[in-house]
């Protein structure tokens, strides 16, 4: 976990910017430390994807800054991009991450659709990473694009993603993917599993994906 000064600093600059822009409905210190800092950061602690020094991580939905943050302080030799479409949520988080002093993350603003055609970003990461994106499918066609091939794609997710699994397994191989495993953690403060889906991607990801903005989640595959 993070160091406990630089853990509070994070929190009390989050909280405070929380009550200027709504970036998250977590309001308190004790709600901040264990839904976004330790959620962010158990499933690399128990290994279940592991950082290397010199990879490129992209955070898509970054949102308030979570995982990204938590992960960038814990791994300042990785360098992580996050992308959101709302471009007050990344003014918010850029202003956190100067606050913080930390070098090694670069915010976007834009839509996903738009920069997974972009050959800038389009297959140029080790790991692509995002929490509450989209439903499973859509999160999917999202994600993998980003992610290299022999890279990785990992996704929070709730107990709805079993049932996902049976339904929509077929979709990770169409879009060049194999699943790795489906891990499961627990807060400290909770007995409710949480689980991290890990799928690595083997081949390139047809160039039809995504399909044009609104239709991945108007029409999941």
């Amino acid at each position: 976990m993070l160091a406990k000064n630089i853990e509070q600093k994070l929190i009390d600059i989050f909280l405070e910017k929380n009550s200027q822009i709504n970036l998250s409905a977590i309001r308190d210190e004790q709600g901040v430390r264990l839904r976004h800092i330790q959620d962010s950061l158990i499933p690399f602690e128990k290994g279940f994807v592991k950082l290397k020094p010199n990879q490129r991580v992209m955070d898509l939905g970054t949102g308030g800054g979570f995982p990204i943050m938590p992960l960038a302080l814990q791994y300042p030799d990785v360098h992580f991009t996050g992308l959101d479409s709302v471009g007050k949520k990344v003014i918010a988080v850029e202003s956190l991450i100067r606050q913080m002093g930390i070098p090694n993350i670069e915010m976007e603003n834009g839509r996903i659709e738009d920069f997974a055609h972009d050959e800038s970003f389009r297959e140029m990461f080790d790991l692509v990473i995002s929490r509450a994106l989209a439903q499973f499918s859509t999160a999917l066609e999202y994600m993998m694009p980003f992610a290299a091939p022999g890279g990785y794609v990992a996704i929070y997710q709730g107990p709805r993603v079993n049932d996902d699994l049976v339904e929509k397994k077929n979709v990770i191989r169409k879009l060049g993917g194999e699943l790795v495993d489906l891990y499961n953690y627990r807060l400290d403060d909770e007995d409710i599993d949480r689980y991290f889906l890990v799928i690595k991607k083997l081949g390139k990801t047809p160039m039809h994906y995504p399909r044009a903005v609104g239709i991945p989640k108007s029409q999941p595959l």
